[in-house]
């Protein structure tokens, strides 16, 4: 009995294990190179949804980033 870590849950390509079989698929990104998440701002796009959160995070931050006293 393999249990919570059956065979299903491990990387073909590198042998990683993981928890599901969601977290397999997500993973295999590394190996294929998709990158289905893209900016809207720009050209940068990624494998997972956490990392575009974190890349539009400095756009908003470069757009919100007001300095006092500037006369501009």
């Amino acid at each position: 009995k393999l249990g919570a870590w059956s065979i299903d849950k491990t990387c073909k390509i590198c042998g990683k294990v993981f928890r599901s079989t969601w977290d397999v698929r997500r993973h295999m990104r590394i190996h294929t190179g998709e990158k289905p998440f893209k900016c809207d701002f720009c050209e940068f796009r990624c494998a997972h949804k956490h990392h575009l959160k974190t890349h539009m995070y400095r756009h908003l931050k470069q757009e919100t980033d007001v300095k006092p006293f500037d006369d501009k």
